[in-house]
């Protein structure tokens, strides 16, 4: 009988192949490791740019939002002055535009010699801007459009101001004047601040001619100074540039600090924003990465120059046990590759001939003693004992060499010693002779337990992650108290119901209210009575409208409606007429009975506007000429068939 005798390569021989693998796996992790950080590091700054760009939308927003609320004044301003410019309700009425905005500190009406008519007295230090700026810019004949002005230093204290205006025309005249807004560049600070860009980051609110109106942080300094226009090198080259937005990467010349910075052009304005994010600050978190991996990668190539070494000393002592151990290699490698689970065989009849010892840690009992167990006791479920003899049945009528079970996990729930119940997964492989005899089955055993946990509490995880989103939403786009949809998802409903009704040629009324007496009610019995007063409104209101109307709470007791599909004034003053009566009616507050009423101004699509601003301003003229005229009913911003109505006035 012949002996197989296994070859060895030489000693030497092993060694140089030993040290060739280990130094390039060395190189290999090394250079693994440089890619994989050089790849994080363009990723930081990816997201450094995704998140310059999204913060500098928010500040558009913020800020479009403050001189979109002024513009609104300025335009009910002109509005006023062309119908009734020598009116004495002009100077009151400039009075009540400057309290609504909230943000300004005067609102002016001039002539076209830039004489004062109404409002508030402009006082500059210096050369007065209105002649030298203002009046060039009212003489162009291009569209009407709201005009900015330089930073301007007003009153005793020099504080920083913006001019802006729009032009006004008497009638049967050429010319009228300016209606000037004066805004305080403070309230632009404001903005900014809200947009959190880092310790070491900036955000800069500039005018198309460079000039700074608003940075933060603030800083000190003749560069950073209000007015300033020093902008060179890359932030110039971006500023020139025709895109909406740019990105780009620098070294700050104030403070020599490297950010990745976006400069995005304002859509209605003529002001640009540059938002930018320190390095120091957006790779900080690469940076511990790098040190990590730099300490992996020591402790890598250190660990594998002494596995080397102690694998060169191993070959050279062992040699000779080798060609042993060579022998059982194939028949201990399922069990040596699977040391954490239990592996396992059963003969043709399905019964156990052997566990590993790996069954002690798994359940708790010695593999002696499993053997010696009945099925119940290691099956747990008749369910279960039930599929592993059908598997063993079915097996003896497969044809040899089948391994139908290979890739089906068979998993179980099972008792332990301590009484403990785990789950498991086994896979199974039949067992053929080389004539295609059954000789058994042999698979592995693992304890699924903890996976399973984890992938439950992943799933767990992602439903209260969804239903957060969802409620966050939802609080983004309605009121809290009365949950209307707020002011924001108000005016993305009335730009879809123009898109709309352009696309269908169809029209829609926007309706503006607001509440008489109410801040009677709020003050004399305080602010729940007032939040209750409000939701009561609100629940009358809802129920005049159609369910694809928009009913929106705007802020305190003003509320605004968008009627779609409308199909005559007629449609929409029995709507308005049944909101006045419904606000009308005794509110029971618990004991409180109080009484109040509606103002209410209608705009309508196409006749009033083609703009949201311009519709939105036509109803609140209206509404404000319900305001004066006694409260308590409604008008038309245009004259037309039914378009005046009112209801008697009520009595807390």
């Amino acid at each position: 009988m012949r002996t197989l005798r296994i070859r060895f390569p030489e000693p030497s021989t092993f060694i140089k192949w030993a040290g060739g693998i280990i130094l390039a796996f060395n190189l290999a992790v090394i250079a693994a490791s440089i890619w994989l950080l050089a790849q994080n590091r363009r990723h930081y700054q990816e997201r450094a740019e995704v998140q310059t760009h999204n913060l500098a939308e928010v500040v558009e927003e913020n800020i479009a939002s403050t001189l979109e609320r002024i513009d609104l004044a300025v335009l009910a301003l002109v509005d006023e002055a062309e119908h009734d410019p020598d009116g004495p309700r002009l100077e009151a009425f400039a009075r009540n535009q400057l309290r609504r905005a909230g943000v300004l500190d005067g609102l002016s009406l001039t002539d076209g010699q830039g004489r004062l008519l109404a409002g508030t007295k402009l006082s500059f230090r210096g050369e007065d801007p209105v002649g030298r700026a203002f009046a060039l810019l009212a003489k162009q004949e291009a569209a009407p459009r709201l005009l900015l002005s330089s930073p301007i230093q007003m009153g005793s204290d020099g504080a920083w101001h913006l001019l802006l205006a729009r032009s006004w025309e008497r009638p049967g005249e050429a010319a009228g004047g300016l209606a000037i807004a004066i805004l305080p560049l403070k309230r632009f600070n404001q903005d900014l601040a809200q947009v959190d860009v880092g310790p070491l980051g900036t955000v800069s609110l500039r005018a198309n001619d460079f000039s700074l109106l608003a940075r933060h942080p603030a800083q000190n300094g003749p560069d950073l100074a209000i007015g300033n226009r020093d902008f060179t090198g890359p932030y110039l080259a971006a500023a020139r540039s025709e895109k909406p937005s740019v990105q780009f990467s620098t070294q700050s010349l104030l403070d020599e600090e490297r950010r990745t910075y976006t400069l995005l052009r304002m859509d209605s304005y003529p002001l640009l924003l540059l938002v930018g994010l320190a390095e120091r600050d957006y790779l900080q978190p690469w940076r511990h990465q790098a040190a990590l991996a730099a300490f992996a990668v020591l402790v890598t190539v250190g660990f594998s120059l002494a596995l080397g070494w102690q694998a060169r000393s191993a070959w050279l002592r062992h040699l000779d046990a080798q060609a042993a151990l060579e022998a059982k290699k194939e028949k201990y490698r399922l069990l040596a590759a699977n040391t954490t689970a239990v592996i396992w065989t059963l003969d043709p009849e399905g019964r156990p001939t052997y566990v590993s010892p790996s069954i002690l840690r798994q359940r708790g009992w010695t593999p002696e003693e499993f053997l010696a167990l009945p099925s119940s006791s290691r099956a747990l479920t008749d369910h279960s004992i039930r599929q592993i003899l059908e598997r063993v049945t079915g097996a003896r009528n497969l044809a040899p060499g089948s391994q139908p079970f290979e890739h089906d996990l068979f998993e179980a729930t099972v008792a332990c010693k301590d009484g403990r119940e785990i789950q498991v997964e086994a896979q199974w492989r039949i067992v053929w002779s080389e004539e295609g005899r059954l000789l058994g089955f042999q698979g592995v055993t693992r304890d699924v337990t903890e996976r399973n946990r984890l992938e439950a509490e992943r799933e767990a995880y992602i439903a209260e992650l969804k239903d957060l989103k969802d409620r966050l939403e939802h609080m983004a786009q309605h009121d809290p108290l009365t949950g209307l949809p707020n002011r924001a998802l108000f005016k993305d409903r009335l730009e879809q119901a123009l898109v709309q009704a352009q696309r269908r040629q169809s029209r829609f009324a926007v309706l503006y209210m607001d509440l008489d007496r109410f801040k009677a009610v709020n003050d004399a019995h305080g602010h729940e009575a007032g939040d209750a007063l409000l939701v009561a409104v609100a629940q009358r209101l809802s129920a005049c409208l159609r369910q694809a109307d928009t009913l929106a709470r705007l802020g305190g007791d003003e509320f605004a409606a968008v009627l779609l599909d409308v199909q005559d004034h007629e449609s929409v003053l029995r709507v308005a007429e049944a909101m006045v009566a419904a606000v009308g009616r005794p509110f029971e507050l618990g004991p409180l009975t109080c009484t109040i009423g509606l103002s209410l101004g209608i705009a309508m699509y196409p006749a009033d506007g083609a703009s949201a601003p311009t519709l939105q301003s036509a109803a609140d003229q209206a509404m404000y000429t319900v305001k004066q005229s006694g409260r308590n009913g409604f008008r038309f911003a245009q004259a037309a068939p039914g378009g005046q109505g009112t209801t008697p006035p009520g009595e807390t």
